[in-house]
């Protein structure tokens, strides 16, 4: 192996090695009830309830199904752990393919491993973004060759990749349109085929999940809803641009730099458009596919209710970076342009330096647990714990398999499926308290039960009581 090779290696694996200590799941700083959440369904993943995110009827559950085999042999949140990142780095190796330069290669590691903290859920567990990287290039990758085979499994992932989240109509409608040709229909058959499995999940998940009404009532925005989700992008760049001093310059140039490259593919975009749609160039049409997820997507979630019922958080959008950067990656990797390299390295550069915010004074939202006090919180065997969402959920990170952890009724009860297991009578039941009850009550009612204070004591600085189940 020659000292290039090594060198380019060696800079992979430190890339790869610091973004499992930042963003693995047994290592994420700012984890909350919702990754806690995500432990709790591998450790007891089922396909009767677990086939999507507890508590929705969205976000297929492909990573705790991967991960859930692995809990027989290791705790689970390093199950999830090992899935993430293997995930993680599949996707960079497939969508690395495409590209010839290692310096290329360098950069889009960064970027999907990376990201500024803006886009962090691109890697974090809980978010499908970077299990859906890996289906997209999977798919692409696959339905290219020139092989039945390939083309069946095409079809399997673009059905895995739409059971994991419905984002991927976009993958879908491209390839509608570049593969449902006269040149290519030899290829629809084997694809229909392989995706069969995938719709057979969506069918099965829909029919055991539970419904979400705003979900239901409303998929997309008007017009004034459209323009508003816009501005809360910009305010909210700026906002976390502005967040923290020490790292305010690396997160400021790095949404500068964010603008300058989006012109430029937008520009870079209508060229293959034309190119294609007018010159008939194949490999334009090629070069297209990941222009027509970005914009697609961009498009896609803009047009949300449910993005705009949220805020518009910047979290659904963050799929957009690592798809930005390689379609950068991808226009320059055979020119020989100086300033299209400088760009793109100190995006990168800006990039990793804003990740280390988390090594900073980074708030945790009051009133929620945070990811060491759950480590702290003693957890006792077969008990019951009942609370706020943001709290209870929290020390399922470390004890998934211990005890059972259920937000109060009046609150988010992602896993009302278990309450038929629990509450007997000689369980042991703990209220916690924070930002749910101001004082513990003698009598406490909750799911169709009455429970009977006997003491409360301190965990991990929360004040817990425990009570008893009235038999009636």
């Amino acid at each position: 192996m020659n000292i290039q090779r090594t060198t380019y290696w060696s800079i992979i694996g430190g890339l790869f090695i610091l973004s499992t200590l930042l963003y693995g799941g047994a290592f994420f700083r700012l984890s909350n009830a919702d990754q806690a959440v995500y432990v709790l369904m591998t450790e007891h993943f089922s396909l009767a309830k677990g086939l999507y995110y507890w508590g929705q009827d969205r976000f297929g559950s492909l990573i705790p199904a991967l991960a859930h085999p692995l809990t027989y042999i290791m705790p689970s949140i390093w199950a999830l752990t090992l899935v993430q990142m293997l995930s993680l780095f599949g996707a960079w190796w497939i969508w690395s393919k495409s590209l010839d330069r290692p310096l290329s290669k360098i950069v889009l590691a960064a970027a999907f491993w990376l990201p500024p903290l803006a886009f962090y859920s691109a890697v974090v567990i809980a978010q499908p973004y970077h299990i859906l990287l890996l289906l997209w290039g999977l798919c692409i990758h696959l339905a290219k060759r020139e092989s039945k085979l390939s083309w069946g499994l095409a079809g399997l992932t673009l059905g895995l990749s739409y059971w994991v989240s419905e984002v991927s109509i976009v993958l879908v409608g491209w390839m509608l349109i570049y593969y449902v040709q006269p040149s290519k229909w030899r290829r629809i058959i084997p694809m229909v085929l392989g995706a069969l499995p995938g719709i057979a999940l969506i069918l099965a998940a829909k029919n055991n999940a539970t419904r979400i009404p705003i979900y239901q009532q409303q998929m997309l925005v008007d017009f004034n809803e459209f323009t508003t989700g816009i501005a809360r992008i910009f305010e909210g760049i700026i906002a976390h641009s502005l967040q923290m001093p020490i790292s305010r310059w690396a997160a400021m140039t790095t949404h500068i730099l964010l603008v300058v490259i989006a012109i430029i593919l937008i520009i870079r975009t209508f060229r293959l458009l034309y190119k294609w749609m007018i010159l008939r160039l194949e490999k334009s049409a090629l070069d297209l596919a990941p222009a027509f997820l970005l914009f697609g997507l961009l498009a896609l979630t803009l047009s949300s209710y449910w993005v705009y019922y949220h805020e518009t958080s910047i979290r659904y959008f963050a799929m957009l970076y690592p798809l930005g950067i390689f379609f950068w990656l991808q226009t320059f990797d055979k020119k020989k342009s100086i300033p299209a390299n400088l760009l793109v390295i100190a995006m990168m550069f800006t990039g990793v330096i804003d990740t280390f915010r988390l090594y900073t004074n980074l708030e945790i939202p009051e009133n929620r647990m945070s990811f060491n006090e759950a480590k702290q919180f003693i957890v006792e065997e077969n008990a019951v714990y009942i609370g706020d969402y943001w709290t209870v959920y929290m020390p399922g990170f470390w004890h998934p398999n211990k005890a059972y952890y259920f937000s109060h009724e009046d609150g988010y009860v992602r896993n009302s499926h278990q309450l038929k297991e629990v509450f007997k009578t000689d369980q042991k039941i703990f209220a916690i308290g924070d930002n749910w009850l101001e004082s513990f009550p003698d009598t406490l009612n909750q799911f169709q039960r009455q429970f009977i204070k006997l003491e409360e004591t301190e965990n991990a600085g929360y004040q817990v009581a425990r009570y008893e189940v009235v038999v009636r």
